[in-house]
This record gives C-alpha cells, structure tokens and sequence, in this order.
C-alpha cells in the first residue's frame, strides 16, 4: 500500500479514485502539555519521549487509513494529511488527531519505463560520442537494457496469461457446475413422475433439514438431505440416484 501526501504518484497512473478515507485518534491534554513543556529540555528526555508518542499517534492513524483504502479496493492513498483539533466541553479538554487521504487505484505506467530506456540508451549513445566509452561496451550496455525490458515485458505478459487461464478455469468450473445441476433437476423430474413441482425445497421438515447427514435404517448407508416432497417424504441421493424415505426410514446421525 503506497500512502503519499502528494496528489500523484511517480511512474504510475492513476486509474480510478475510491472516494475519502480518513482516521480519528482522540488524546488527553496532558499530551500537549507535556509536549510544550518538552522543548524547555530539547535535548533532554522528555523531548524523545514526545517524539516517541508521535510516531505511534502517526502509525496507528496511519494504519487506520491503510485498512480503510484497502476495503475500498485502493492500493494506494494520495493527498495524505494529519490535522491536529481540541476538543472541549466540561471544563476539559482534548485533542484530536485526524488522518485524511484519497484512495485510488493506481497502475504502473508502461509508457514512462519504455520512454526511460529511451533516456538510458540516448545517454549511453553520448558516452559513446564523446569518448568516455567504447563502441563495444556501448553495445554491450544497449543490449544488457533492453534485455532486460524484454524480461519485463515476458513477465508480465506470462502473469496476465496465467490470469487468464485461472479465468478460463472458473468459466469451465461454473459450465460444470451448471451441467451438474441440469442433470441433477433431470433425475428429480425422473423420480416425481417428470414434474419437479411435487419437490419441496425449504429448510427444514419436522427437525430435519436440507444438508442433514443421515443414516437410511434398511441398509445402514450415509448420505446427506437434498429436499423434501409435498407429502411430506424425503428425498435422497444414493450412488448417484435420488430415492425417496419416510421420515420413519431415516434417522439423523
């Protein structure tokens, strides 16, 4: 996560802006007045100490903020500022520490590292103009450099291509899924006479419920609950088929 106080980021876009983020920490007045009290002894203590409190008042609003950009999907916070405010009432006082930032998703810029081994080669080629160094190693620095941006360009190219096959793998799994539920309603329909409406699917029928684990009396097998039929029966899978129990055939492990 990249918190900055500046409205942009170096070498990366920004793609789109989440909204405001901030953070509140309240502290007792004593704080303050220790703090001013601390600069009569500026190299003493006191003046560590201080500083110490700080620091923690500065990560804990700070993480604060970083939790809240990142349930906004953010990977990073522009326009990062702590403000300092009293609040009073009853003849007390207190302060209140308030961070305060923009959440925004940001992208590496492609353009900005092309255009820097631009910068990096035009450089080199002035070396090479003026002497400072040799034909081959100029050679051998190009190379080096865009050998290198060509690693980059495979890496990234290879993530975005095993993205896209994970993509392509819970496409696949969703159709099977589907195909599996087709197939499942087809049996039901089999099994009440090819209407699935006698087929009640609600939670629970006199204590029992869909997802019980069950054992069917007669053949002592294990299964599970899938629903229950208007005449108050059970509807089961046994390898793969669905079978119908009385409640009387069935007891719940």
């Amino acid at each position: 996560m990249i918190i900055t106080t500046t409205n942009s980021l170096d070498g990366l876009n920004i793609e789109k802006y989440l909204g405001l983020v901030s953070a509140n920490q309240v502290i007792g007045a004593n704080f303050i007045s220790e703090f001013f009290a601390s600069f009569t002894d500026v190299f003493g203590g006191n003046s560590g100490a201080i500083q110490g409190k700080l620091d923690i008042l500065y990560s804990q609003v700070s993480k604060l903020i970083e939790e809240k950009a990142i349930e906004k999907g953010a990977n990073a916070v522009i326009g990062f500022r702590i403000e300092f405010d009293e609040i009073s009432g009853k003849g007390k006082s207190m302060y209140m520490v308030t961070a305060i930032g923009t959440a925004v998703i940001c992208k590496e810029d492609k353009s900005l590292k092309k255009y820097e081994i631009f910068r990096k080669i035009h450089e080199l080629k002035l070396f090479l103009n003026e002497n400072l160094i040799s034909p081959d190693e100029y050679e051998r620095e190009v190379s080096f450099i865009k050998n290198q941006y060509k690693n980059e360009v495979e890496t990234e190219s290879k993530k975005i291509k095993e993205e896209e096959e994970k993509l392509q793998q819970i496409k696949e799994a969703k159709e099977k899924q589907k195909e599996k539920e087709a197939e499942e309603l087809r049996k039901l329909k089999e099994l009440t006479g090819g209407n699935n409406d006698d087929l009640i699917i609600k939670k629970s029928l006199y204590g029992f419920n869909v997802d019980d684990a069950i054992l069917i009396k007669d053949s002592g097998e294990c299964t599970t609950i899938d629903g229950f039929t208007k005449d108050n029966k059970v509807v089961c899978r046994i390898n793969d088929e669905f079978k119908i129990f009385d409640f009387n055939d069935i007891r719940l492990v």
